[in-house]
């Protein structure tokens, strides 16, 4: 989930490097945002989800401009956000290898009830959603979603990011997740 940056050395790239390790503190959660534009299918590891409004149900994700995915969006018109479980480190792991042949590889997905957008097989949940809006910010864009259905896929705890890995946690004492 971390890009490699191929800036010079430099006070910049130092910069960015402290910047990334101190954001790096904030746990997120670990999701896959799949887009299909036709035959075409794409999809990238994304940590920046998150709902916005519940009336009208609202969701944005961060996308670098540069991206497959940020190319495809526009064609597509509509995308899937698949929450991943704990464990699914490797699944996180390819998704997020900008080196990576286009398309969703062996991934096994189903088309999502509200656009038919690539809903991954092994989630814990989906947002399956028409994109609203998009907004530029630096060098991502911040895209904004209408979901259209959504659901639960499955029990268990959600695979977390935190300082450069994959963390697993604990439903609170009591309770579980479902």
């Amino acid at each position: 989930m971390i890009a490699l940056d191929v800036r010079p050395p430099g006070p910049l790239a130092a910069a960015t490097a402290r910047f990334r390790a101190v954001a790096g503190r904030l746990p997120t959660g670990v999701t896959v945002v799949a887009v299909r534009a036709g035959d075409t299918t794409h999809a990238m590891t994304v940590n920046s989800f998150t709902t916005v409004s519940l009336e009208p149900p609202l969701v944005l994700f961060c996308v670098r401009r540069s991206s497959r995915t940020a190319a495809l969006l526009p064609a597509a018109g509509a995308f899937a956000v698949t929450v991943l479980p704990a464990g699914a480190g490797a699944v996180s792991a390819r998704f997020a290898d900008s080196a990576r042949p286009p398309g969703l590889g062996d991934a096994a997905w189903t088309p999502g009830p509200g656009t038919g957008s690539p809903v991954l097989d092994c989630g814990l949940a989906y947002f399956d959603c028409t994109l609203e809006t998009v907004h530029e910010a630096g060098d991502h864009d911040v895209c904004v979603g209408r979901v259209a259905a959504f659901g639960a896929m499955g029990t268990g705890a959600p695979l977390v990011f935190v300082g450069g890995g994959y963390l697993s946690i604990s439903p609170p004492c009591g309770s579980s997740y479902r």
